[in-house]
């Protein structure tokens, strides 16, 4: 990860863009745990959270969820438990959990969804599904059922990441038909640009395409032009999760280091763990997302009350217009397209 930062200063140095950070960052270690795993269960989550989950859902491969009688969905027999896909150790949490998904999103508007730009592309939509209430209870999972599951229709705004991650990365997807009575996140200019480094963050996503969890133990640790650091405990899967801070979606992540180091002598994978201190994850800030989206659809007032509403202004001083953005998704977004490839069956795995 050191490498990745390295590249970051050697762009900026020699284009006069980049993240200009609120603190020094010493460059990435490889862990994506800050101390305690705050992973958890949506029913063991604080209670305020809840409005949160029921906005957020997974995007799941056509194949991998199938419908069965009662109008209810099944996960495929064929997607493998957390265990057996990434060969863990035995005490890791979550092992017996499906790894359906592929990314995150949050839904913004009736028929809107936020995801990281890496996740979706206008070929790969026809092949995504977008599942509410993806849930773990007990010992299995949870129902799902017609009204969770949506097809992506189309891309409505999008920048891909490129090779270097100089410009911010998302996608904005409309759902088959509108996801009436779900919540919509709460998402406003004036909490985007009034966020802190150590502000509390509470992050709702599917790492490793498990069903849905809830870390609201991160904390903002550098901040950027377009993109912020954040100590949320990520990992693919992760990438397009909708992070809040106090019920206000004020971010996406993108990406991060690797999941997993070799445990017991190499037998087996464990998860990386990292102290808080650590720089953290890379979140995109949502108002350049919402920005791209009210350009290309400014009559939508529903996210775009007025043209320049979300025009982003947090490049620094003496940047000169440079679209300067956080280092590169880096592993994390390898690791989220291999989730997809594999999917597909296109890795020989």
């Amino acid at each position: 990860m050191l490498r990745r930062s390295l590249l970051t200063l050697l762009v900026a140095v020699l284009s006069g863009c980049g993240d200009a950070p609120t603190e020094p960052v010493e460059g990435r270690a490889s862990e994506v745990v800050y101390g305690d795993d705050g992973r958890r269960e949506p029913a063991d989550a604080a209670p305020g959270n809840a409005a949160l989950a029921a906005s957020v859902g997974a995007l799941i491969e056509d194949g991998d969820l199938r419908r069965v009688a009662g109008g209810r969905w099944e996960v495929a027999d064929t997607v493998p438990n957390l265990e057996s896909f990434f060969g863990l150790c035995p005490d890791e949490r979550f092992l017996e959990q499906p790894t359906a998904g592929f990314c995150s999103g949050t839904l913004i508007a009736e028929d809107l969804v936020l995801t990281a730009g890496h996740c979706l592309s206008a070929s790969s939509c026809r092949d995504a599904l977008f599942v509410f209430d993806y849930r773990w209870e007990g010992d299995a999972l949870g129902v799902i059922e017609d009204d969770d599951v949506y097809r992506c229709a189309d891309i409505v705004a999008r920048q891909p990441p490129n090779a270097i991650g100089l410009d911010p990365e998302y996608a904005i997807f409309r759902l088959d038909r509108p996801a009436t009575g779900r919540p919509v996140a709460t998402a406003t200019p004036e909490a985007v640009r009034s966020l802190a480094v150590g502000d509390p963050l509470t992050m709702l996503g599917f790492p490793n395409g498990l069903p849905l969890k809830v870390d609201a133990g991160g904390r903002v640790r550098s901040l950027g032009s377009f993109t912020f650091d954040a100590t949320v405990d990520a990992f693919a899967g992760n990438s397009g999760s909708g992070v809040f801070r106090g019920g206000e979606l004020v971010g996406v992540l993108l990406g991060g280091a690797p999941d997993y180091v070799s445990g017991d002598g190499g037998a087996c994978l464990a998860v990386n763990r990292l102290s808080e201190s650590a720089s953290g994850e890379t979140l995109l800030y949502v108002d350049s997302a919402f920005d791209g989206y009210c350009q290309a659809n400014p009559s939508d007032t529903r996210l775009c009350p007025t043209p320049d509403a979300w025009i982003v202004g947090r490049l620094p001083a003496g940047a000169g217009g440079c679209a300067a953005g956080g280092p590169p998704p880096g592993p994390l977004v390898a690791l989220a397209l291999a989730l997809w490839a594999r999917r597909r069956g296109t890795t020989g795995a």
